[in-house]
């Protein structure tokens, strides 16, 4: 009795677990999409000033760097003049290579981030959402070129709904309007976005041991950033491609909202929920900013969407399902192929009436 106890609690724990990781995810696409609208409300009214936005979010990041004062594992990534103390072994890299890392991965980052948030000025945010998700699926042809991954018949179906969803959505966001121009003009910029943002997820992939503290790591990022970015803002000031003004309280306090809840916390609840759920789960969970994004264009500016849209919404939705469980159908196909159905006893039928018997057992 105790045996089954201690089972029945351990299974209820995980499943609590698990839950937990769903709420998290639908919390952080909410997030995403009440920060793309506020990026928007900042643009439209107060501060339409995207590179610093995107410099000031990004700088965010080097707040991680303050971990170091708290944990001694932290500490041991950071250089000495920070208080940092090297602690030889396996799972510690030193500053070193976190700081080049750093600079081989901001700017990619960087200008990712700088086409999301422009792509936003012209753009509607249900769009936005729709076409940054086929950054799986530039994911997937940068990898099958950089990192050689194979591409099955499961990712090249995923790849022409993909496509045609994109061309949907773009044809129809802005017919015989005014507005069809610039509004071309953003689903590139996001498409362009998420090009970029499939870049240096490769990059991470190629160029970071997988023992590396990634808050560390984005630390790094905000403070090459920080400390790159401040002459590229005033060269763009003095060419007059964006001037440098001092935000109102007003917008400043948003744009710290902005950059602590929408850029940093959120990564850390969506780094949190990969590890309640899993992987596939929580990349699955990026795809709810599809409808939020609907959704809150609706609700917010009361838009009303085509046939047209909403079936290339359903379209990418789709693509981006297959480019992110393609791995999982083909281990389970190859599991299914391999696992003997036989009359030896094995198989199958032992592991369904070996379920039965624990189901049995949990449930008296």
């Amino acid at each position: 009795k105790a045996t089954v106890s201690v089972l029945y609690w351990c299974h209820e724990k995980k499943m609590k677990a698990y839950a937990l990781g769903i709420v998290l995810l639908v919390l952080v696409s909410m997030i995403w999409v009440s920060a793309s609208h506020l990026i928007k409300e900042i643009f439209d009214r107060e501060y339409d000033k995207p590179v610093f936005l995107t410099y000031f979010n990004t700088c965010g990041f080097s707040l991680w760097l303050m971990g170091g004062c708290c944990w001694e594992e932290w500490r041991a990534e950071l250089p000495e003049c920070l208080g940092g103390r090297p602690i030889p072994g396996e799972g510690f890299h030193g500053w070193r290579v976190y700081l080049r890392a750093a600079c081989l991965f901001s700017p990619i980052w960087f200008t990712a981030n700088y086409a999301f948030n422009l792509s936003l000025t012209v753009s509607s945010v249900a769009s936005n959402s729709i076409l940054s998700n086929t950054s799986s699926l530039w994911t997937m042809v940068l990898s099958s070129i950089v990192l050689n991954e194979e591409i099955g018949v499961v990712k090249i179906v995923a790849v022409l709904l993909t496509l045609s969803g994109v061309a949907l959505v773009a044809s129809a966001e802005h017919p015989g309007t005014q507005n069809e121009i610039s509004g071309h003009v953003g689903d590139g910029l996001a498409l362009f976005a998420a090009c970029c943002h499939a870049g240096y997820t490769v990059m991470l992939r190629l160029k970071l041991p997988n023992t590396v503290k990634m808050p560390i790591f984005f630390g790094y990022v905000g403070a090459v950033t920080m400390a790159a970015g401040a002459p590229l803002l005033y060269c763009l000031h003095v060419f007059g491609y964006e001037t440098l003004e001092i935000p109102s309280l007003h917008t400043f306090c948003l744009l710290s909202v902005n950059a602590i809840i929408g850029t940093n916390i959120s990564d850390v609840l969506w780094a949190q929920a990969v590890l309640l759920t899993s992987p596939v789960v929580a990349t699955l969970g990026l795809s709810l900013t599809i409808p939020f994004g609907m959704l809150s264009d609706v609700l917010v500016s009361s838009r009303s969407f085509s046939l047209p849209y909403l079936s290339g919404a359903v379209l990418v939705l789709l693509g981006f399902v297959l480019i992110n469980t393609s791995g999982y159908l083909s281990e389970l196909s190859q599991n299914l192929m391999a696992s003997p159905r036989s009359e030896t006893g094995t198989g199958y039928t032992d592991d369904i009436e070996a379920s039965e018997e624990e189901l049995q057992v949990l449930t008296t």
